[in-house]
């Protein structure tokens, strides 16, 4: 979420829509806006979705659950009319994905390895993994040892599962994007150190030409698109592909700052700008700690049993304070000539507030600091065009790459 707001706000300006179900997801109030939609299962899913489009003029649709990925594919052609792209792969590809029996076949037709898969219960070789046949998270996923264990767990898939060899390998996790045209731009591979729930909690980005040869060509063969998240094992010679996600998955974020930004690559695709291959140019041994973080709201709705319907920001109703706010990639775009930078109109609406609810606006600025040019008249000139209203404007931030402040508050969670 944070990292599409933030490539949108490098690149020209746009917002980010988050949608659930239920008004406690959490993702919900890091968006620029938010709704509620029906189950992905009700038929009311995809036309509530297209007429959010319409009316929000959105470009892009994704996913990060898999229960949503075969349903938006197979109304891509709906979306398409309207000019909105869904970011899935077609319905075939997402079917074999999600069908783990599915793709095992795939894999052997195609000469991609995979765990030895026992289609014939006589022949199983023991320790062996018993697991559904569709499912996620490492569900109902179980090591067996012998034949009793076998029959004893089989009854719980009532027919829907598959067995396959045990593999005592590293496993590692592929963060492999394609254009739309289903062109491989980037594959980064990360051993997976620790997980949770088939999530991973700590990895380690890797460089490997086994492993991203085989990805290269298996995505080729799948003809996805977009960011995907495709698991293997990998014992330093031999490789076993176990199956592919074909959306981001909890752990990308690795990938982002490694030096592949897909959100960002997305949005370059998305205003017709060409994206070059890349598929080697990452940081190695770069190792992501994930950790949980709380976030603090204060109930603005409550519906008739008492429950919360809706949450607004703790600091919502602020009075009498003083804001400390930097100009470039806050109240504007950065990362372009200063006198090319655009208002960012989110963060100014809020700013215009807090002023007229009593707060004190004091906006700040590096410009020049390093060059030593004096940019107040172009500053305050952008400053009165965009319409920001401030109580002093401050030049001589020093330059730095770190900006360490114990009272911060990131722009992202601000606005």
């Amino acid at each position: 979420m944070k990292t599409f707001r933030a490539a949108l706000i490098d690149n020209g300006g746009g917002k980010v829509i988050a949608a659930d179900i239920a008004p406690l997801a959490a993702a919900l109030y890091f968006a620029d806006e938010y709704v509620m939609v029906p189950r992905s299962g009700d038929t009311e899913f995809i036309p509530f979705l297209l007429d959010l489009c319409k009316r929000k003029e959105i470009h892009l649709v994704l996913t990060a659950r898999d229960a949503e990925l075969a349903v938006l594919s197979k109304a891509k052609p709906q979306f398409g009319e309207i000019g909105t792209r869904v970011l899935a792969a077609d319905f075939d590809t997402v079917n074999i994905c999600q069908n783990k029996l599915l793709f095992c076949k795939f894999c052997e037709e195609h000469d991609i390895p995979v765990p030895k898969t026992y289609y014939e219960e006589e022949n199983i070789r023991f320790p062996a993994f018993i697991k559904p046949v569709t499912g996620a998270g490492s569900m109902k996923i179980h090591y067996i040892k012998n034949r009793e264990e076998y029959d004893l767990l089989k009854g719980i898939y009532e027919g829907d599962f598959l067995v396959q060899d045990y593999i005592d390998w590293p496993e590692y996790t592929v963060d492999l994007f394609a254009d739309f045209n289903g062109q491989v731009i980037s594959v980064i591979p990360r051993e997976r150190l620790h997980t949770v729930g088939g999530e991973s909690y700590i990895a380690k980005t890797v460089k490997n030409d086994i492993i991203t040869d085989y990805s290269v060509r298996l995505a080729t063969l799948l003809g996805l698109t977009g960011h995907n998240t495709i698991q293997c094992f990998f014992n330093g010679g031999d490789i076993k592909f176990i199956e592919v996600n074909p959306r981001f998955g909890g752990g990308a974020n690795l990938g982002f700052h490694a030096g592949v930004n897909t959100p960002e690559l997305l949005i370059r695709m998305l205003r017709g700008e060409t994206v070059e291959p890349r598929v080697s140019q990452f940081r190695e041994n770069l190792v992501m700690l994930r950790y949980t973080q709380d976030a603090f709201f204060v109930v603005a709705e409550s519906s008739a049993n008492g429950g919360v319907e809706k949450l607004a920001n703790e600091r919502a109703g602020e009075t009498g304070h003083i804001y400390c706010i930097d100009v470039d990639g806050t109240v504007c775009t950065e990362k372009v000539e200063y006198e090319k930078a655009l208002p960012i109109e989110k963060t100014i609406k809020k700013i215009n507030e807090l002023y007229d609810k009593g707060n004190t606006i004091i906006l700040y600025t590096a410009r020049g600091a390093y060059s030593g040019k004096d940019w107040t008249p172009l500053t305050e000139k952008q400053l009165k065009s965009w319409g920001v209203k401030y109580h002093q404007f401050l030049m001589g931030k020093p330059f730095a790459h770190e900006y360490v402040d114990n009272k911060a508050v990131h722009i992202l969670d601000w606005i």
